[in-house]
């Protein structure tokens, strides 16, 4: 009787211990458990190539050694990946390591591979045939061809132009400019070239094509005398601020992907960096031709309006090209871009606060984005990108540069400062808001793959366990 009491009371008092579906280690043959680890290996690489963060790498691996029956420990930094299957002391570990050395953003590879994997998280799927479809996507080209690509970039500078305020031919001038930013980055790109020279020399287009139009206004020209060359530079500095990966780096490091969010920070410090640079000195080298420079003596978007939040919704999508985003996103990313801007714009006059409404926007992007992703399994930080593209402090930014460099020999211009300390403030804001508000929605929006949380859950329990006994050592 006092044991049964005595079980009573410890189902009572006592989590009850989940069974696992883990083949035991020494039953495990060693070529298949390296086989599995290599297709995680694979899968975890590509989903960094492509433009996962990496958390989602990590989940990638878990999910796929957790369906093939291993409990593995997965560490996956911004250039490396390692698996290692521990066998319980029984036999030597079974560990793979991958260098990542190639990027590009492909969205629409990286949707194929989330898929796949959540077909191997149901169990179903033979080891032969998921490497032989891991293998196929490796094969798939960028859906959309370099015109196309080079349109939506249009499409974006235009729309930004737009939603700043500007009118027809201003638009126009934007979208060129852009237009060829992307055509000289892409020629740049084949060549090698490090990032930073490429974000230089790619933010040297729109600049160079805004000091000509100064020279030509001080012609006394009729057609140019309206046109606004701050504009045209913002619209290319917002469209080379979207590539940067600060939302990655914000969700890595809220993630607790230190490392990782480490790197990602100092790579987007670094493509910031090269857009500072070449704006700065093709500016410079037009002061010192003498081109009579000036800037608008406003900032910001105009007035709020439906027509401005469509404008948002066109920029979304020419910026989804880019990313090689599938056309089946395209409607999702047209939704999330209106909605961020709509909110950003009907709550600036309550908060007051440009930072503060950039933020609430991009919250809102990131918690309906995390939605999507759960449901159709579209690539997060492609959805969040894109929606939140249209609030990038390129206005700002291009101002405090062009303050900075009418003042080079002198004390930096407190206006400058204001400047340049909003566009860093607001891309904070964007990086912080979307990523809490894609934390929020996560519980909710969380892959359908039921291997994917059991995988997760065991690999957090797994170092649990370690750290504990870690410490009882000590």
């Amino acid at each position: 009787m006092m044991a049964a009491l005595s079980r009573r009371v410890e189902q009572a008092f006592r989590k009850p211990r989940r069974p696992t579906n883990s083949t035991p280690a020494s039953d495990v043959d060693p070529r298949y458990a390296a086989s599995v680890v290599d297709l995680a290996l694979k899968a975890s690489e590509m989903a960094i190539q492509t433009g996962a963060v990496t958390s989602d790498a990590i989940s990638y691996a878990l999910t796929i050694t957790s369906a093939y029956g291993l409990s593995a420990d997965v560490d996956v930094t911004f250039t490396s990946i390692t698996i290692s299957y521990h066998r319980r002391g029984r036999a030597e570990p079974i560990t793979g390591f991958r260098g990542v050395r190639q990027r590009s953003q492909n969205y629409t590879q990286l949707t194929q591979l989330l898929r796949l994997v959540d077909a191997i998280g149901t169990g179903k799927m033979e080891l032969n045939v998921a490497h032989a479809k891991l293998d196929a996507l490796k094969t798939h080209a960028q859906p959309y061809r370099a015109w196309v690509v080079t349109l939506g970039q249009g499409l974006t500078g235009l729309g930004v132009a737009a939603i700043l305020g500007g009118r027809p031919f201003e638009m126009f001038l934007a979208g060129i400019g852009n237009a060829l930013m992307y055509l000289l980055q892409l020629a740049l790109a084949r060549t090698q070239l490090s990032v930073f020279f490429t974000q230089a020399f790619g933010a040297a287009v729109p600049t160079a094509l805004a000091v000509w139009i100064m020279h030509v206004r001080a012609g006394d020209s009729v057609i140019f005398s309206m046109v606004s060359p701050s504009l045209v530079v913002s619209a290319g500095i917002i469209t080379a601020l979207a590539g940067i990966g600060v939302v990655a780096a914000a969700r890595d490091a809220m993630d607790g992907n230190l490392i990782t969010a480490g790197a990602r920070t100092f790579d987007a410090l670094i493509q910031t960096a090269g857009i500072i640079i070449g704006v700065a000195i093709t500016l410079w080298l037009g002061l010192a031709l003498g081109v009579d420079g000036y800037i608008a003596p406003t900032a910001g978007y105009a007035a709020p309006s439906a027509i401005q939040v469509l404008w948002a919704s066109l920029i979304a999508v020419g910026l989804a090209f880019g990313f090689q985003l599938g056309l089946g996103a395209l409607p999702w990313v047209a939704f999330l871009g209106a909605a961020g801007f709509a909110v950003y714009q009907w709550s600036l006059p309550t908060v007051g606060n440009w930072p503060a409404a950039a933020a609430l926007g991009a919250l809102v992007v990131g918690f309906m984005a995390q939605f999507i992703t759960g449901r159709f399994r579209f690539p997060l930080v492609a959805l969040v990108t894109a929606g939140i593209v249209t609030l990038m402090p390129g206005s700002a930014l291009y101002r405090g540069l062009y303050e900075l460099m009418q003042t080079v020999d002198e004390p930096i211009s407190v206006q400058a400062q204001i400047n340049l300390g909003n566009a860093v403030m607001v891309a904070l804001a964007l990086a912080a808001g979307s990523t809490f508000g894609a934390q929020l929605a996560r519980p909710f929006g969380h892959s359908t793959a039921k291997l994917v949380r059991v995988a997760e859950l065991r690999a957090l329990r797994r170092s649990s366990r370690t750290t504990s006994s870690t410490e009882a050592v000590r």
